[in-house]
């Protein structure tokens, strides 16, 4: 009875809820401050995923520069060195013509076209 009257005491009952009340309150704030982590963390990661990327875009054109055929290709197209016997053309790059300059056949009906044939 004693313990009955103690633990159903306004006071006691008061105590209780303010301490489930700051444990509530300590979850959420730790809730928060993992979801914010998480957060922080899939930034860095996509961050380093692009740096890993720029690495091997650099490594790529690394191994590029390195090759002997690209050597001799810029001696030979961009500083116009030449080996003895040899003479070098430039030619201009190969530029494709726009759409509007290339003809594009009409398709005539079957009448159409046996009217030409036999007009010609």
């Amino acid at each position: 009875m004693q313990i009955k009257r103690i633990l159903f005491h306004p006071v006691v009952i008061i105590f209780v809820f303010i301490l489930f009340l700051l444990f509530f309150l300590s979850l959420e704030n730790t809730r928060k401050k993992a979801y914010e982590q998480f957060i922080r963390y899939k930034k860095h990661e996509e961050i380093i995923k692009q740096k890993q990327k720029e690495l091997e875009q650099l490594e790529a054109e690394d191994k590029k520069l390195d090759s002997k055929f690209y050597q001799e290709k810029v001696l030979r197209d961009e500083l116009l060195l030449q080996k003895e016997g040899e003479r070098i053309i430039q030619l201009p790059p190969i530029t494709e013509l726009p759409e509007e300059t290339i003809p594009t056949p009409t398709i005539l009906k079957p009448l159409q076209s046996w009217w030409q044939l036999l007009s010609q």
